[in-house]
């Protein structure tokens, strides 16, 4: 089950909704399985290690740790702001998670916690205004 976190700039209109968390269609099982139409690979959204993630999904040994889902993530140095599919996969000692950049400014994202979402203020990223965000709803 998520959340939906909804924000409202009220000096350009501009509304922002974000999922936040994971369907019950998620489970580790199937997203580990390249078979499934809920697999890791359709929800990465790194072009470039696309096949690095394939190949460990392929050699089938790796755990999907707890903590996945979608999460909102912020560029710390420009304030934009987007929805990422978040997960760390265990194979022996090694472990693989997502490395998103930010489209503007080319820097590394950051998951932003609940306790931030909630209680801290953002830029707009189309007029600079400042922008609050309240819990809206829930998904599956």
């Amino acid at each position: 089950m998520g959340q939906i976190y909804t924000a409202e700039c009220h000096e350009c209109n501009r509304i922002y909704n974000f999922d936040v968390g994971i369907s019950r269609l998620y489970g580790s099982d199937k997203l580990l399985d390249l078979n499934s139409d809920f697999n890791l690979l359709k929800l990465f959204k790194e072009k470039n290690r696309k096949e690095e993630l394939r190949q460990i999904l392929e050699r089938g040994k790796c755990e999907l740790l707890d903590g996945y889902g979608h999460k909102i993530v912020i560029c710390d140095r420009c304030k934009c702001m987007y929805s990422r599919f978040l997960f760390t996969l265990k194979e022996g000692d090694n472990e693989f998670s997502p490395k998103y950049l930010c489209h503007n400014c080319r820097r590394k994202l950051r998951e932003l916690t609940d306790h931030e979402i909630l209680n801290d203020i953002f830029q707009c990223q189309y007029c600079k205004n400042s922008i609050k965000f309240h819990k809206s709803g829930e998904w599956n």
